[in-house]
């Protein structure tokens, strides 16, 4: 309920065999508890299972938050069967602006073994915008994905910047019918979002590719 700006109660929900348009789950589940305004305390959980974009596997999503609204700890976590990772943070929400920093980002998969980022990340969420510090990750087997941006809202306008390198192909085979793709791919590319909604974006790659008609 809300009391002179200030939300409270308790939500729960769960259902199965969810489909909207082309989005569909086998079960989902959320119990989030916001206490009085004395406390300000949080506490949450939402996590769906075998999430699908059509034939696209989206995954296994669940997300945890824990604390005061002033600060508080989330843990999301996302999991294939042969690919699974976990992002930890704490941050605080005050007057319209959420903070925070992701001190914690790590998973395995099976292209890239174990993979880590090398830094905290600081992000920063409002309605006038939303904003990150580099993301650099790093993999066992030698594959880096760095991006940063921002963007502001009103109007509306921003940047993106991102880099990778020896991004192993073979990943797009799941999206093939027929064929089977190896090699690795290395790159980098930078958006900018004009105040008159115009869009550019500079990019340049390479990729050492051997595609073979029929899969083995």
């Amino acid at each position: 309920r809300e009391s002179k700006g200030n939300w409270t109660g308790i939500l729960k929900a769960e259902g199965s065999a969810i489909k909207i348009d082309n989005l569909s789950a086998d079960s989902a589940a959320i119990d989030l508890q916001l206490g009085n305004r004395e406390k300000k305390d949080i506490r949450g959980k939402i996590l769906a299972r075998n999430v699908k974009q059509g034939t696209l596997a989206l995954g296994s999503p669940e997300f945890n938050i824990e604390g005061k609204v002033s600060n508080h700890e989330i843990r999301a976590s996302l999991s294939w069967p042969k690919a699974g990772m976990t992002i930890t943070g704490r941050g605080s929400y005050q007057e319209g602006k959420w903070s925070g920093n992701i001190y914690k980002f790590d998973g395995t998969d099976e292209y890239a073994g174990n993979f880590r980022a090398t830094r905290p990340v600081s992000v920063i969420a409002s309605k006038e915008k939303v904003s990150m510090t580099s993301l650099a990750l790093i993999s066992d087997s030698g594959e880096i994905f760095e991006l940063n941006g921002e963007v502001e809202f009103n109007p509306l306008q921003g940047h993106f910047n991102t880099r990778w390198e020896k991004i192993n192909l073979a990943r797009a085979n799941t999206l093939f019918t027929f064929g089977k793709m190896e090699g690795n791919w290395s790159g980098s590319a930078t958006a900018k979002i004009q105040p008159d909604n115009l869009l550019t974006i500079h990019s340049s790659s390479s990729a050492n590719l051997i595609f073979s008609k029929d899969k083995v």
